[in-house]
């Protein structure tokens, strides 16, 4: 059995080699990132001005970062799409048109496999862009703008296992991808677009009246007292309810909160208080049609969180919206 302080000793050694590695890791994001210049403007200058599309092409775990950073280039508006450059040499390569820009991946710049289907990609006349450590390798010589990687060695230990590299590659995808989309002016409707499934789309494109409960129409009348309030907050356990005045106008928003702040304050008192005298006037509301996106946004932006808001059509209200309700969309 091993002796406590060489299980710490070796805990302790575990735990500061994950922390070295990154590290490690993102100095060579950030060391990538202080590098940036010219090259990278002209790379999102060409790409935002493609007509046809993106072909990510690469070899390994390369090609394991470039099929993520073409899915992202498509999911922010930027038609794209990954080949393998093996495949390319069997057929694949008619998926390059003269209009598309091939963005080509390899760390040295030397894959074979890349270093093969150069000569087809020139005659088709596509521009390339290539992301490697080494400029001035084939790949680097071929390509109409090189954008290099800040790397004086992988994280592995063997200084082997592409680590470092694909880190850092990933992340400069990412860069470029997001630089383009803004710069094409894509939209989070456009997102919610190509985004129609899951919790993500539904928060994107379901308005916040699609979300209201069967029981959300919820409200007291500003003459009522204290224990009616109690009432109609245990009969639709909501968080809270609206106050609306004889015309059926909305002119306040009492919560759990309030009545606990009102106990406080006014002891015994409070249950002879009227809803008038309990409320909040002028609550923050959300319109109908708003997201359930953009409706987080306006509860969670304020100084105390919001987990309850009005819902209205105008000047009429319509029913009262949940944090949780948009939160169970996963």
């Amino acid at each position: 059995m091993s002796s406590p302080n060489i299980i710490s000793t070796k805990y302790d050694q575990i735990i500061s080699k994950g922390k070295a590695i990154l590290q490690e890791e993102a100095q060579a994001i950030l060391t990538t990132g202080i590098d940036l210049g010219e090259s990278f403007y002209h790379a999102v200058e060409m790409i935002t001005e493609c007509k046809g599309k993106i072909v990510v092409t690469g070899i390994g775990k390369s090609g394991w970062i470039g099929r993520k950073i073409s899915s992202t280039m498509s999911s922010l508006g930027i038609p794209a799409v990954y080949m393998s450059p093996a495949e390319g040499l069997h057929g694949d390569l008619g998926i390059v048109q003269k209009d598309d820009i091939v963005l080509a991946i390899s760390k040295s710049g030397e894959s074979q496999e890349i270093s093969d289907i150069l000569p087809t990609l020139k005659k088709i006349e596509s521009k390339m862009i290539a992301i490697t450590a080494n400029e001035n390798s084939t790949m680097g010589k071929h390509a109409d703008i090189v954008l290099t990687l800040s790397i004086e060695r992988e994280a592995c230990h063997m200084n082997l296992a592409p680590t470092t590299s694909t880190t850092v590659t990933l992340a400069l995808g990412d860069a470029l991808a997001l630089v383009v989309s803004e710069q094409i002016g894509f939209t989070s409707n456009d997102f919610a677009l190509y985004h129609p499934g899951g919790s993500l789309g539904k928060r994107l494109t379901l308005n916040v009246e699609d979300l209201l409960a069967s029981d959300s129409y919820t409200f007291v009348s500003i003459d009522d007292k204290f224990q009616d309030i109690v009432m109609e907050l245990t009969k639709r356990p909501l968080g809270g309810t609206v106050v609306l005045d004889h015309d059926k106008k909305m002119i306040g928003i009492i919560t759990d909160g309030d009545l606990r702040r009102s106990i406080e304050k006014h002891g015994e008192h409070s249950f002879q208080l009227k809803a008038s005298e309990i409320m909040t006037k002028n609550p923050i509301v959300i319109n109908k049609g708003i997201t359930a996106g953009q409706a987080i946004q306006v509860m969670e932006k304020n100084q105390r969180e919001i987990s309850v808001i009005p819902v209205m059509d105008k000047n009429e209200y319509v029913g009262m919206l949940r944090l949780h309700d948009i939160l169970k969309l996963g």
